[in-house]
């Protein structure tokens, strides 16, 4: 086998070869080594590769430095290494979560715009910059995102490029969330008129936004501050707006005192109720949900879920109207005990449930996230479809089904304290060549011991302690979209990706054969790879990998996934290379350094 070490390695057709090159691959069989590339600048937690001309080539990356008190955000050609440009934030302790390249610009040109999130000097709080990606040239703009008590809750992804299709504002804009304090639980609207550095906020506009239609909350998000106790703004604006249609549900009576807002956290005689501050996670998808031409936005707030449309009630005049709206309670029962907390994915998908979209929710986490403790939250699977209202020229989504996953939080006297963990693979969703998903697959943890729990509320130690003491096993298990009928339950695999396979809705998937053990983080010799038939899901084709390694895995933001209309949540995907009519290649990692193995012939081989 030909280790490549880690300071080069062969990339194949399409990553770094020009369109016109005359290196190929020929019924599989390599034609021409290509010339050695530095891997240096890619091996990095996050992808960071980029691609900037929408071309479906990786033409550049980003790196990221700090000294004295300034961040330094830089982007390379990825074929000579040259530098493309340079961004300078001053007074910057940090810069938390990697830059987002946006899958289109909102700057006028060709090449995408992106954003970056960071932590200035001093600050407890986040800052939100927007550049652009031609030239790396900052905005006038800064925004202030809020602050975050833990990592689980940065808040500090609620961006998306959405074009409402405004008549004034000719293209996309940068839809901003953020938690604001006090009362600003609202969207933000930036539109960035080209040729110039400045920015405006569109739902400041009264030619665009009537402020009245919602009470001075554009984009009003379910956890404003409340007007009383038992009612808050939200619940006031969904109804008025939406008079004569399905008002929205509200929370059970274990959950809040009423309304259809998410609760503050705290108790109507607390100090902290009633200030807005309710415990939100921020994802954000675009889609054109009701297939007006226009896109819309979905907001995913713990239980609940909402579109607002570039037309409510079919009018332009009414953007910002929350009109399609869900709520559900992931785990069906009673209690608190659940905690409502949301992470993992929210995505809107075309499915066979109706011609709309739909959003189909993985509570759980992306693959490889062993050391986090904080798995014992709400772990469900559900799609929500979208559908005719009994209302013209109206839409109504409801839960098509949901399977709750027996989430256990400390104290609420279940026993353990991780089995149900969920973690899904990419973006969770197996499709045909259209990009309809078909099924939803991850894997699911099942915990033998410790059979009952000693921990604590919030007693983290105690959480990490028992995530790495118990034992138990992993299965990779599938559920069809249209009714949530699990299919396929495979025991103790694990599988890390998928790798699609050109031409087809067949795929790859590259799993640990023994996944026996909760971390399967180390050096392995049980890496496998075999071909799955999208339609009968049968397994074939296994080849085991008998070398010790590990999966060269990278965290994406969902926007830049292909054949999806997605969030901005996380997929962990393979560190892979594209391949001119056959899979990627993809990149392990060894004790020695790192190897490829590409689909050569009919069999993988180390390339």
């Amino acid at each position: 086998m030909n280790h490549v070490r880690r300071a080069q390695f062969l990339l194949t057709t399409g990553l770094l070869m020009s369109a016109t090159s005359s290196i190929g691959l020929d019924s599989g069989v390599m034609q021409a080594p290509l010339p050695p590339v530095d891997i240096a600048a890619f091996v990095t937690p996050f992808e960071n590769r980029v691609d900037l001309n929408g071309d479906g080539a990786y033409d550049s990356y980003w790196s990221i430095a700090s000294a004295d008190r300034n961040c330094t955000l830089s982007l390379f050609d990825i074929r000579d290494k040259q530098k493309r440009w340079a961004s300078i934030i001053k007074n910057c302790q940090s810069i938390p979560k990697p830059p987002i390249f946006y899958g289109v610009s909102f700057m006028g040109d060709a090449r995408k715009d992106f954003s970056v999130v960071v932590k200035p000097h001093g600050s407890a709080g986040f800052t939100l910059y927007v550049g652009d990606g031609a030239t790396g040239e900052l905005r006038d703009f800064s925004f202030n995102l809020g602050n975050a008590s833990r990592e689980a809750i940065t808040r500090i992804s609620g961006t998306a490029v959405v074009d409402f299709k405004i008549a004034k504002y000719q293209g996309p804009a940068l839809f901003v969330r953020s938690t604001g304090g006090e009362s600003d639980q609202r969207g933000h609207l930036f539109y960035f008129p080209s040729g110039t550095r400045t920015a405006v906020d569109i739902t400041e506009d009264a030619a665009v936004i009537n402020k009245k239609l919602f009470k001075g909350y554009p984009f009003p998000g379910v956890d404003i501050a409340a007007m009383d106790e038992g009612r808050n703004s939200y619940t006031t604006i969904y109804n008025e707006f939406n008079d004569g249609q399905s008002p929205c549900v509200p929370f059970k009576k274990s959950e809040a005192p009423g309304g259809c807002g998410v609760p503050d956290g705290n108790k109507p005689s607390s100090a902290a109720w009633n200030k807005g501050n309710g415990n939100f996670l921020d994802k954000v998808a675009v889609g054109d949900v009701d297939q007006d031409g226009a896109d819309d936005l979905l907001l995913t707030y713990l239980w609940r879920s909402t579109v607002y449309p570039a037309k409510p009630n079919g009018q332009a005049k009414s953007l910002g109207a929350p009109q399609f709206d869900n709520y559900y309670n992931p785990q069906n029962d009673s209690s608190g005990c659940h905690s409502g907390r949301h992470y993992g994915l929210s995505a809107l998908v075309k499915t066979d449930l109706s011609r709309f979209l739909s959003t189909i929710d993985i509570a759980g986490m992306p693959v490889g996230q062993f050391a986090d403790p904080h798995q014992n939250v709400s772990r469900n699977i559900a799609v929500v479809k979208t559908d005719n209202d009994a209302m013209p020229k109206s839409l109504q989504r409801k839960l098509a089904w949901n399977t709750p996953m027996g989430t256990t939080i400390p104290g609420c006297a279940a026993a353990t304290l991780y089995d149900n963990a969920l973690h899904y693979p990419s973006d969770g969703l197996i499709r045909d060549t259209a990009g309809k998903a078909l099924y939803i697959h991850v894997n699911r943890w099942t915990q033998v011991s410790p059979a009952k729990t000693s921990c604590t509320l919030n007693d983290v130690k105690c959480y990490t302690k028992e995530l790495q003491s118990q034992s138990g096993h992993w299965s990779w298990e599938i559920k069809k979209v249209v009714d949530g009928r699990g299919v396929q339950a495979v025991k103790n695999i694990y599988v890390w990706d998928v790798v699609p396979i050109p031409a087809t809705a067949d795929f790859w998937i590259l799993y640990s054969a023994n996944a026996t053990t909760w971390n399967l983080g180390d050096y392995r010799r049980d890496l496998t790879i075999a071909r799955v038939n999208s339609t009968t899901l049968a397994i074939t084709e296994q080849q085991s990998i008998p070398i010790s390694a590990r999966p060269f895995l990278k965290t994406q933001h969902w926007q830049s996934l292909a054949k999806s209309v997605s969030s901005n949540w996380s997929a962990t995907k393979l560190f892979t290379l594209p391949q001119k009519n056959l899979p990627s290649s993809f990149v392990l990692n060894t004790p020695s350094g790192n190897m490829i193995y590409s689909y050569i012939g009919s069999v993988w081989r180390s390339n």
